[in-house]
C-alpha cells in the first residue's frame, strides 16, 4: 500500500478543512471522489480511447481536479496523459491510461483512509 503522503498533499487537505469546516469538507470530498471516478471511467471508455481529443480533454480535467484537491501523484499522471495527447500520438496516450487508473484507485483509497482518520 502506498503511503497517503505520497499520494496526497496533506497540507492542502488540512488547509481546506480549516477553511470550510469538517462537514463541508466531507461533502466536497465526496464530490471530489465521484468526479475522479467519473473522469477515469470516461478515459477508460473505448469510444474515448479512440479519440485523442477526448483523452487529452478528460486528462486535463482530471489534472485540474486532482491538483486543486492536493492529489499530487494523480495530477502528475493526468498531466502526462494530457501532454501525450497534445503531442498527437494516440498509442502513446492510451498506453498511459492503465497507470492513471491505478494511481486514481490508490488516491481514492488514500483519501478514504484520510477521511476515516478524521472521525
Amino acid at each position: 500500500m502506498v503511503p497517503t503522503h505520497d499520494l496526497l498533499d496533506l497540507s492542502v487537505l488540512q488547509e481546506l478543512r480549516e477553511t470550510v469546516g469538517d462537514t463541508v469538507f466531507q461533502e466536497i470530498g465526496e464530490t471530489f471522489a465521484e468526479q475522479i471516478a467519473l473522469i477515469v471511467e470516461r478515459l477508460d471508455d473505448p469510444a474515448c480511447q479512440n479519440q485523442i481529443e477526448c483523452l487529452e480533454r478528460n486528462a486535463h480535467e482530471l489534472a485540474g481536479a486532482a491538483g486543486s484537491f492536493g492529489a499530487t501523484a494523480l495530477a502528475e499522471c493526468a498531466r502526462d496523459v494530457m501532454l501525450a495527447g497534445r503531442a498527437g500520438n494516440l498509442d502513446n496516450t492510451r498506453a498511459l491510461i492503465p497507470e492513471l487508473a491505478t494511481t486514481s484507485a490508490m488516491t481514492l483509497d488514500a483519501f478514504a483512509r484520510y477521511c476515516t482518520s478524521l472521525s
